[in-house]
């Protein structure tokens, strides 16, 4: 596949893409967060590769929209990933 490099590029992208089918399996939410807003593009990047359904917040979104990302990751089952950025 063409965008196996992607994860074969980062150590973290290939434990996640260890992990992460298993966790959604056994029905886990999962929150990933980094300091970093370009991780967060390649998490995005990665996470519509592999079609998981995921909210994210970052310091662009005003206060509505992240309410309702959050609202959306509690309460819609198949949002499972969360990604948020730690500043």
């Amino acid at each position: 596949e063409q965008r196996e490099w992607l994860i074969k590029s980062s150590a973290k992208l290939v434990f996640l893409d260890k992990l992460l089918p298993k966790l959604q399996a056994e029905g886990h939410k999962v929150l990933i967060f980094s300091q970093m807003v370009r991780m967060l593009d390649l998490l995005e990047d990665y996470m519509n590769y592999k079609s998981f359904k995921f909210d994210r917040i970052d310091g662009s979104m005003n206060r509505q929209d992240r309410a309702q990302s959050l609202t959306r990751f509690k309460t819609v089952p198949d949002r499972w990933v969360f990604t948020d950025f730690l500043n």
